[in-house]
C-alpha cells in the first residue's frame, strides 16, 4: 500500500528519458468501492483488505474503498498509477491532505513537475480545497511550487443538470428550469413520426438514482438540439416566453462544454479548439464563459456552479504555467485536465472478474496486475514507446 517504491524506481527510470514537456504532469485522485473481503497475500506475506494507508498505518478496520492516485502528462499522452490506500470509510481531508502531498513529493523526487491537481466534488475534497487554497480557491503553494486545484469537469456537468431538474437556477433574473426539457420529451413522445429531439428519452428527463450518475445524458440534455427544440416549440405556441431563458442556457452551457472537453488538436467545431499560446481568442471566449457561469445565481448548497468558475480560471492559469516554462509546448489540450484516465482504470479494475466491486487484493494491489494496467506488460520492466 502506499506509494511503491519498485513503481516509483520504474517511472524515474522512463521520467529520465522525457522531454521537459513531457515531464509537465497532473495528478488525478479518486475513490472507488471495494469488496470487503480478507485474503492472503504470499508475495508479501500479509492478509489484504485491512485499512492500509501505507508507510506502516495499518489497523484491524475492513476496508470498503480504495483511493488512487494516479499521475497523467498535461501535454503529452501517458498515465501511471502511482500508489493505491484502502479505507474503511471515505478518507477524511486531513489524512487525503497527507497522502495527497506525500504523492506530489514522490512525484517530483522523480522529476516530475506537478502543476495540477483533479478531483471530484466529494465531501472531503471540498474541505481538502479550503484547507489548502488559502491565497485563492484554485491554486496553492507547495515548496515554491504553484499548483493549481481543478474539479473534475464531467462531474460538474453532471451535478450541474442534477441540480437544474431539482432546484433550477436564475440568470439576470430569470428562471432556468426542467420544465421546457420536460415539455420536449412530452411533445415527441405524442409524436412518432417527426420528433425534435429523437435522442431524448424517459431516462434524460425522469431521473432515476441511477441516471442522476450519468454523465454522458447530462450532457445531451445541455444541447443546442434541446435548446432549437425549445424555441420551436415557442415559436408554435406550446410553449410560453418564459421558457426562453432555459433555451439559452442550455446553449451557453453546451458552448462552455465544448470549450473545456477539448481533446484533439483538428477539429471543426470553433469552440473545441485547445488553448494557444500567444493565442487571445480561446481565452476570451474561456473569460466570457467565466462571466456568465458567476452571474448563475444558486443556494449555497449548490457546489458545481463555483467549482465550474474555478476549474475554468484553473486552466487558464495551468496552461500560462506550462507556456512559460516550456518553449516547446504550443497547445494544453484542457479535455487532458480531467480524470477520465483514471475513471478508465477503474473500469478496467471491475472488469476483472466481471466484478462491480472487487477486492482489494485480486484487482487492486497485486503488483503485476498494477504493472499490467500502466503499461499493458507483463513485468515492472516498462518501456517508454509502450507507456501510454
Amino acid at each position: 500500500m502506499g506509494v511503491d517504491p519498485h513503481l516509483m524506481e520504474n517511472l524515474r527510470r522512463i521520467v529520465s528519458t522525457c522531454s521537459l514537456r513531457e515531464r509537465q504532469v497532473i495528478i488525478a485522485f479518486d475513490e472507488m468501492e471495494v469488496r470487503k473481503e480478507l485474503e492472503f497475500n504470499k508475495a508479501d506475506d500479509v492478509v489484504d483488505g485491512y485499512q492500509d494507508f501505507g508507510g506502516g498505518c495499518r489497523n484491524g478496520a475492513i476496508a470498503s474503498k480504495a483511493l488512487v492516485f494516479m499521475v497523467k502528462g498535461c501535454c503529452s499522452n501517458w498515465k501511471y498509477i502511482m500508489s493505491f490506500y484502502a479505507s474503511s470509510n471515505a478518507v477524511h481531508a486531513d489524512q487525503l491532505k497527507s497522502l495527497l502531498l506525500e504523492n506530489i513529493d514522490a512525484a517530483t523526487d522523480i522529476g516530475l513537475i506537478v502543476r495540477g491537481i483533479v478531483c471530484d466534488q466529494g465531501s472531503s475534497n471540498l474541505r481538502l480545497n479550503r484547507e489548502i487554497c488559502t491565497e485563492s480557491d484554485h491554486f496553492f503553494i507547495y515548496k515554491d511550487a504553484k499548483i493549481v486545484f481543478l474539479w473534475d469537469f464531467p462531474h460538474l456537468f453532471k451535478s450541474l443538470r442534477i441540480n437544474l431538474f431539482s432546484k433550477g437556477f436564475k440568470v439576470d433574473g430569470y428562471s432556468i428550469n426542467k420544465e421546457p426539457i420536460v415539455a420536449v420529451y412530452e411533445h415527441d413522445k405524442k409524436n412518432f413520426n417527426v420528433k425534435l429531439c429523437p435522442k431524448l428519452t424517459e431516462r434524460h428527463v425522469y431521473l432515476s438514482s441511477w441516471d442522476k450518475m450519468n454523465v454522458a445524458r447530462a450532457i445531451q440534455v445541455f444541447s443546442r438540439t434541446v435548446a432549437a427544440a425549445i424555441d420551436t416549440l415557442i415559436s408554435n405556441g406550446k410553449l410560453n416566453e418564459s421558457a426562453k431563458p432555459t433555451s439559452e442556457f442550455l446553449k451557453k452551457i453546451n458552448d462552455i462544454f465544448d470549450e473545456l472537453n477539448v481533446k484533439s488538436l483538428h477539429t471543426s467545431n470553433p469552440n473545441n479548439k485547445p488553448i494557444h499560446k500567444g493565442c487571445n481568442a480561446k481565452i476570451e471566449r474561456l473569460k466570457n464563459a467565466l462571466e456568465y457561469v458567476q452571474k448563475i445565481e444558486t443556494t449555497n448548497m449548490v457546489k458545481c456552479v463555483n467549482g465550474l468558475a474555478q476549474t475554468i480560471r484553473g486552466m487558464v492559469l495551468l496552461s500560462e504555467e506550462v507556456f512559460d516554462s516550456c518553449n516547446d509546448v504550443n497547445y494544453v489540450l484542457t479535455g487532458k485536465l480531467s480524470q477520465d484516465a483514471l475513471e478508465n482504470a477503474f473500469s478496467r479494475f471491475r472488469a476483472q472478474g466481471n466484478n462491480s466491486h472487487p477486492s482489494v487484493h485480486k484487482s487492486i494491489i497485486t503488483p503485476d496486475n498494477v504493472a499490467k494496467k500502466n503499461s499493458g506488460l507483463d513485468t515492472l520492466e516498462c518501456k517508454k514507446d509502450r507507456f501510454i
